[in-house]
């Protein structure tokens, strides 16, 4: 076996590899979780002010902030990354879905 029949094996592996990962995030539990995952990272990727209010109650809880990972399909590792970094920020979201980020930009209840 030469070399270049080495590396189109391997790269036919990952291709194979890959899309076995794309047929098992398409089973509906899978499929709901990635389609939530991109609607949070997405909705904060357009709305810039809503990502800086996020970021600051993400600077008060963890002192840092994080960012959240888009999905491309063709690389598996993104899609888990996408819904490890949602669910990173998991609280924070919640936070920031109440009716208490008021108190984190010193505004009055309304």
């Amino acid at each position: 076996m030469t070399i270049s029949n080495n590396v189109y094996s391997s790269l036919a592996t990952r291709m194979a590899f890959q899309l076995r990962i794309k047929d098992i995030l398409h089973l509906p539990y899978f499929f709901n979780v990635l389609q939530q995952s991109q609607l949070v990272a997405k909705s904060f990727r357009k709305a810039l002010l809503w990502l800086a209010h996020l970021w600051d109650i993400q600077t008060y809880f963890y002192n840092r902030q994080q960012s959240f990972i888009l999905s491309v399909i063709m690389c598996w590792g993104t899609q888990f990354h996408l819904v490890e970094s949602v669910l990173k920020s998991k609280d924070v979201l919640k936070w920031y879905g109440s009716d208490q980020t008021w108190l984190l930009i010193g505004g009055s209840e309304s």
